[in-house]
């Protein structure tokens, strides 16, 4: 059980490192290079973190039990994954989608400032419509 919570916890760290700096980024600049920023920051301190983790797990690899092993195999496979995810996948994944959801945002956010200048009673249905 605790192998599936700390599993669970390694697969969304090094995710969350990066789409937090992706998303957090001052300045108003292209995805893309929201993207390389966020990679140049992450990209080594995630390596070095999974790379601990590893080495710190690796002794476990030695242990002659099947439940030992198990917590090894699930631990180096999960970081390895995550990994792979967060510095391959996921920038991938953001710079395609971000400029999609920017324009909803920013529709979004028009909305509901034209809302707050009418002080009208509109309801939720209708603001849905009125972002297509």
């Amino acid at each position: 059980m605790i192998t599936l919570i700390m599993a669970i916890g390694f697969s969304i760290e090094y995710c969350a490192h990066i789409t937090y700096a992706f998303v957090s980024n001052p300045n108003k600049v292209t995805p893309f290079e929201r993207c390389i920023e966020a990679m140049e920051k992450l990209a080594f301190p995630i390596i070095y973190g999974s790379m601990s983790t590893i080495f710190g797990v690796a002794i476990l690899a030695f242990i002659n039990s099947y439940m030992i092993l198990v917590f090894f195999k699930t631990i180096f496979l999960v970081i390895i994954i995550g990994v792979f995810h967060a510095l391959i996948l996921l920038p991938i994944i953001l710079s395609i989608t971000a400029p999609i959801i920017d324009q909803i945002t920013q529709k979004f956010c028009g909305l509901v400032e034209n809302l707050n200048e009418k002080d009208t009673h509109t309801s939720i249905p209708e603001i849905v419509n009125n972002i297509h």
